[in-house]
């Protein structure tokens, strides 16, 4: 699991002559610690050999998902995964001796499935009753994005395929009573995290909720002290759904950034295009069968992007189903171990190692053409997509360079370590299937008009812009240190040490 830990320490000097310590106030320190006992992609990332428990105090500024170590595998069940095993952090030091006896004060940023999960679970826990909690949401309604999100469905631990046996994916447990069962609407759960909660702060005085959040400013009390104030407005939700204006001002010992990642960001000269969230696109990520035959452009090559390209142009997909529906057509019966040999997935994330060509060979080892042709059933032809990347994204990070510029563009793809593994073998298996066509230009503009795409089918996927979610809510020291961290990933057993600007 990853958490980052803002330590403030100060640097200790011992005097040669005295052999006295002494404390000096110009070396206030940030320590990044990243840690983590579970395997990600068949590799081992060890808890860092420096880092003591018995320094890191329950205190100070905490984020869930905004690192850039953390985005790579951000889905819904690791989101909540890590959010409930952060909650059982804090409280199990908030039970050592210099907390004792003392309110914890908690402000969550961010009402998503992250920080609701990670409210619950800091409730339920909580059995001394020693911690308030304060919860902010910028906009008029908690888990704003995926509430009504009904087309997409989460199946936990699938980001772990193949290394998985696709016919028993285990729930993931919340807290009591509240689970992620495979195949639930993403909507769906998101509704009965939000349920959760509203009935829990109708009677629980732990919690506050104050939605509709118009202006927040966290900054650090001091440079001696860890605590931060955290001042805000908004409507604070009151029993059955009213709310009424409200604003806090106050200190507290820890305040979690659950914020998200924001939506998808243009960077393009294509300005008309719609920025609706991922989440909220499930009418034209999902068009109705035999409509009237539209073209689509989806722009970027992340998993949002070769998400939406599925759900366009594979009958009624379902990334579990589809990958049984593979399954089937395999010359021998691939267990999850064979699977995983026969791809090579342990090389997957060498830069060096060429995912194309492994296909090229798993393919034809256990696949006949056939077999391939058969699975081309699944491809809807009622609809015409594009895959739009930028010329200049076309051949970053790939090997085995090729004449042929669509070859480097779905190498650049595949090889793309940011994506889920199954995500690219899908992709790889729609390109076999002749399923798509990919367009290699810098301007999206320019191919919207010269297909003649209307706006409304054009999908930008080009990411987030995470900083914009911080940057007008955090004072300049602590922006500046997140600003950093955000774009210098810790390594897997390394301490980041960066001074407090200004």
């Amino acid at each position: 699991m990853f958490k980052l830990i803002f330590v403030y320490t100060r640097e200790e000097t011992e005097s040669h002559s005295t052999g006295a310590t002494m404390k000096t106030d110009q070396n206030l320190k940030i320590d990044l610690e990243l840690l983590t006992e579970e395997i990600i992609n068949n590799k081992i990332y060890p808890r860092p050999k420096n880092f003591d428990y018995s320094n890191v105090r329950p205190n100070g500024l905490y984020t869930l998902g905004l690192i850039q170590n953390n985005s790579r595998f951000v889905t819904i069940d690791e989101q909540v995964r890590r959010a409930t095993e952060f909650a059982q952090f804090i409280l199990q030091k908030s039970n050592e001796d210099q907390w004792k006896n003392k309110t914890i004060n908690i402000c969550v940023v961010g009402s998503g499935l992250a920080g609701i999960s990670c409210v619950l679970k800091l409730l339920e826990e909580d059995h001394n009753h020693k911690i308030k909690i304060k919860l902010l949401e910028k906009r008029h309604m908690l888990c704003p994005i995926q509430r009504n999100c009904l087309i997409r469905k989460v199946y936990p631990h699938l980001h772990k395929w193949p290394n998985i046996d696709l016919e028993s994916l285990e729930p993931v447990q919340i807290i009591d009573g509240l689970e992620i069962i495979s195949g639930t609407a993403v909507g769906d759960f998101a509704a009965q995290c939000v349920q959760k909660l509203i009935q829990q702060s109708g009677y629980d005085d732990r919690v506050q909720i104050l939605q509709d959040v118009s202006y927040l400013h966290i900054s650090k009390l001091s440079e001696e002290s860890n605590d931060l104030n955290i001042h805000a407005s908004g409507k604070l939700l009151e029993q059955h759904g009213s709310m009424r204006p409200d604003s806090i001002n106050e200190v507290f010992d820890v305040c979690i950034l659950a914020t998200g990642f924001g939506v998808e960001t243009n960077h393009s000269d294509f300005k008309s295009a719609n920025l609706i969230s991922y989440w909220r696109n499930d009418d034209r990520s999902q068009v109705p069968l035999y409509s009237k035959n539209s073209t689509y452009i989806i722009s970027g090559f992340g998993d949002g992007a070769l998400s939406d390209l599925f759900r366009l142009k594979i009958y009624d997909y379902d990334a579990l189903r589809f990958l049984k529906e593979i399954e089937k057509f395999f010359n021998k019966k691939m267990t999850p171990e064979l699977m995983s040999q026969s791809l090579k997935i342990n090389e997957w994330e060498n830069e060096s190692f060429d995912v194309f060509e492994q296909l090229e060979l798993f393919f034809k080892e256990h696949m006949d053409p056939q077999k391939l042709k058969n699975l081309a059933s699944w491809i809807r032809d009622d609809n015409s997509t594009i895959l739009h990347i930028r010329r200049s994204e076309a051949t970053p990070l790939t090997v085995g360079f090729h004449q042929d510029s669509a070859t480097q563009a779905i190498k650049r793809i595949l090889n793309n370590q940011n994506s889920i593994i199954y995500n690219r073998f899908i992709f790889y298996v729609l390109w076999k299937l002749h399923g798509l066509r990919i367009e290699l230009t810098d301007s999206l503009d320019e191919l919207v008009n010269l297909y003649k795409v209307p706006e409304e089918n054009v999908l930008v996927r080009h990411g987030t812009d995470k900083l914009s979610v911080v940057r007008d809510i955090l004072s300049p020291s602590l922006f500046s240190i997140t600003a950093q961290l955000m774009n210098k990933p810790a390594k897997k057993e390394e301490t980041i040490n960066l001074k407090v600007a200004g």
